[in-house]
């Protein structure tokens, strides 16, 4: 995800079904935060992508004032844009 190399691990891939991705922090030697991406069958021609994401932070408290304002509006943008961006490629006839 960077150009020096550092990002997310691949934490857990199941071919065409789903792929989490971890940032660890090395000085905490945890994850702190994750994206889960997971396809769910809802039909004989129908599957839906569902998109989690969780950022675990310290201090909490702190995080927990400014994530809503700071970072979960224009985090909500990018993920709409780009679930969007995904549904209209997955639809596309090739």
């Amino acid at each position: 995800m960077h150009n020096s190399g550092t990002g997310p691990t691949v934490a857990e891939l199941v071919p065409e079904r789903a792929i989490v991705l971890h940032f660890v922090d090395p000085q905490a030697e945890r994850s702190v935060l994750s994206w889960a991406y997971d396809l769910a069958q809802v039909g004989e021609d129908a599957t839906r992508l569902i998109f989690r994401f969780k950022l675990d932070a310290a201090p909490r408290w702190v995080w927990g004032l400014g994530y809503p304002l700071l970072v979960e509006i224009p985090h909500f943008v990018m993920e709409r844009k780009m679930l969007l961006g995904i549904k209209e490629r997955a639809e596309t006839p090739r």
